[in-house]
């Protein structure tokens, strides 16, 4: 399968619908306009609408793309100025109840015509509201404003223009074109050519003007004295072939803006090879560092009678035959706008997803916790987490909860908030707790209403995960709900084969908590390390003096200090024997310290550790995730510690009586091994959560 096909097969997983983008501008119609480079390469997974306020409000989308949000209330007609503003509300409070993403393009950095202060106040509403925001330049990428940022430079139109015939430049012919607004300072452009101005020159306006601007360059116009150079008006939007006529025939494009951040004006330009005479901004200079020397020409200050005599010197200078404008196709634009799209869709989606995880554990045991944050942290990804954690805040700190997580402390509350999802919400999934499963009837009786949560989820067509599980030997799997979960679940994987051959589906991954503690690169060197770590169950026997005898030999032939870690509370106990007869220091864990806390210390604790020598799974798996090679044992039966890290290493780790010291002497030695398992561990667990997200992100 080549990689073109798994992009496809992705995108069916990860976006199966078209994302539907409504755009706050009418469409693209028989003059160029800045939506045409959005639109019109854009790919078949991106489809377009374009702005009414029925469509807005009462319409189908998934994203809405907005340009001048101002232009949205500002009606000549005072009476329906305060109905656009009423439809306005409307649609911010649609937004905010549909959570719809919004993409604003900041074609400028505020309005340049100030609104009213109950204008200002709906532009703020809708900037609180923006998720994603575009910038022309990254000049103007504004760091102040909400919403992930992205830069998508302004395309040029050469390809659109290219068709429409162009002509000769006019020696002394200047031309401002565009929209024109009082900021563009258009009556200040004609006094200053007046006065500049050679015989036979001429300067040519063209554009729509606001009525107020209007009757002021008339005004102008018929007060010029010059009878040598002319001003020539021509007062209404153009045709795209009358456009390319008038900026062709020019020498320069002269735009005297009071503010510039961005112009598309600039681009068409450029796009005919003419020059132009700009304001110097951030945005300017970076176009002209891009298209090469002699078409962007900037001037400081307000534009004055000395700024465009040195101006059009510049023009009339030897230059390239054409500006570089490669950077800017339409396509590349077109691309990086679907781009933005999906990830606004996408985090939409996954804000409507929610998923509905049981992550309670032994309230005395970090393991329990840390097992359960790596699980977490892997469902984060595919929506919103509701887990239920536990009245214990102590053990639900180590859980890693981030504020936009859901945490329950009633289980009954998250049962019933499960099920009423699973009801209502097409994108509810269920994700059941990891860890190993006791095999009792009192524990059945505990989970007994798994198997009716999952057949509702199952019913209603929702997602069911199950990963990352063992079943505890000796006990029985009938007495479980795995089978039924198992069964329905839409992602299975097991902590070890065992279990997974109680119930014959799924595979086998490594222990979640192994994604935790640091990289490799981070690691102490082994030289570095000075102690020797032990952590023991208080359920299991004493071990025999020849135990005692093999760890105090590894510690002093290493020149290593021995400290003693509790990880379970209930182990605080048989931790005090173990450092009298090792003579050994002791990290314990006060009841009133968290979870969290004692993890921080274990885990400082195992970073200076050469090895840790324990029976409990999850000292092992800590120790191991922050450096120290794991050093096995047990007074009971070894299966099940050898059992849970298999999938992760098969080296020999594991002390029998009579061969403690030299199975862990050739463990130690071992290190660069231990340490190529852990990465490859590692990254069956990524594959595990990218798996998970992906089949929960599917509609």
């Amino acid at each position: 399968m080549d990689s073109r096909q798994d992009e496809t097969i992705a995108g069916k997983l990860l976006n199966p619908k078209p994302i539907r983008v409504l755009e706050t501008v009418a469409a693209p119609g028989h003059t160029i306009k800045y939506i045409d480079q959005v639109v019109r390469y854009a790919p078949n997974d991106v489809t377009f609408t374009y702005f009414s306020w029925k469509q807005a409000l009462f319409g189908r989308y998934d994203v809405l793309h907005v340009h001048w949000p101002e232009f949205l209330m500002r009606s000549g007609r005072p009476w329906f100025r305060i109905l656009q503003r009423q439809l306005v509300r409307a649609l911010l409070l649609r937004v905010r109840v549909l959570r719809t993403p919004v993409v604003r393009t900041q074609h400028n950095r505020e309005p340049h015509e100030p609104g009213d202060a109950k204008e200002r106040a709906l532009l703020r509403k809708l900037d609180e509201l923006t998720t994603d925001r575009v910038f022309l330049s990254a000049a103007m990428n504004a760091t102040d404003l909400p919403g992930t940022r992205y830069v998508v430079p302004h395309g040029d139109y050469r390809e659109e223009l290219g068709s429409h015939p162009t002509s000769s430049a006019v020696r002394g012919r200047l031309v401002f074109f565009g929209r024109i607004e009082p900021y563009k300072s258009v009556p200040h452009l004609i006094d200053v050519f007046e006065a500049v101005a050679s015989e036979g020159d001429e300067l040519r306006v063209v554009g729509r003007p606001t009525e107020p601007v209007k009757q002021e360059i008339l005004d102008r116009v018929a007060a010029w004295q010059r009878t040598d150079a002319t001003v020539r008006l021509r007062l209404e939007h153009v045709a795209d072939v009358d456009m390319v006529e008038e900026i062709s025939s020019a020498e320069a494009v002269v735009l005297p803006y009071s503010e510039m951040n961005n112009s598309g004006v600039v681009l068409v330009a450029l796009s005919l090879s003419r020059p132009v005479i700009v304001p110097a901004s951030e945005t300017n200079q970076t176009i002209a560092d891009e298209v090469g020397e002699g078409w962007v020409i900037q001037y400081e200050g307000e534009f004055s009678e000395q700024n465009l005599r040195e101006a059009l010197a510049t023009a009339r200078r030897p230059r390239s035959v054409a500006p570089d404008l490669a950077a800017r196709s339409w396509r590349t634009v077109a691309s990086s706008y679907a781009d933005v799209f999906r990830t606004a869709a996408s985090t939409r989606a996954a804000a409507k997803r929610r998923v509905y995880v049981n992550a309670g554990g032994q309230r005395d045991n970090i393991g329990d916790s840390l097992l359960r944050r790596a699980y977490l942290d892997a469902l984060r990804a595919a929506g919103e987490l509701h887990a239920y954690a536990g009245p214990d805040r102590g053990y639900s700190s180590g859980l890693g909860m981030r504020p936009e997580d859901v945490e329950y402390a009633s289980p009954r509350k998250w049962l019933v908030q499960a099920a009423l999802s699973t009801l209502m919400r097409p994108g509810t999934a269920v994700a059941f707790n990891t860890g190993e499963v006791v095999g009792t009837r009192e524990e059945y009786q505990k989970g007994r209403w798994q198997p009716g949560l999952a057949r509702l989820a199952k019913f209603f067509r929702r997602r069911l995960v199950l990963t990352g599980v063992s079943v505890r030997p000796g006990s029985s799997p009938e007495l479980t709900s795995l089978r039924t979960l198992s069964s329905v679940s839409d992602v299975v994987t097991w902590r070890d084969e065992w279990s997974r051959d109680q119930f014959g589906r799924g595979e086998v991954q490594p222990d979640w908590a192994f994604s935790l503690g640091s990289s490799p690169d981070q690691w102490l060197a082994e030289d570095e390390r000075k102690t020797l770590a032990v952590a023991m169950r208080g359920d299991r026997p004493l071990p025999e003096d020849g135990w005692f005898e093999a760890v105090r030999a590894i510690a002093d032939q290493r020149g290593l200090s021995i400290t003693v870690a509790v990880q379970v509370l209930r182990d605080a106990d048989r931790a005090a024997e173990l450092a009298e007869r090792l003579g050994a220091d002791v990290l314990g864990w006060e009841p009133s310290v968290s979870h969290a806390e004692q993890e921080r210390r274990i885990r400082a604790l195992y970073g200076s550790s050469v090895g840790v020598i324990s029976d409990r799974i999850h000292a092992l798996i800590v120790g191991y995730t922050e450096g120290a090679v794991p050093l096995g044992f047990s007074t009971d039966s070894p299966e099940k510690v050898v059992r849970s890290l298999e999938p992760t290493t098969t080296r020999a780790f594991f002390g029998m009586p009579g061969e403690w010291r030299s199975v862990w002497e050739s463990a130690l030695d071992a290190r660069a091994g231990f340490t190529a398992d852990l990465v490859s561990a590692r990254t069956r667990l990524e594959a595990v959560a990218e798996r998970i997200v992906g089949t929960l992100r599917q509609r």
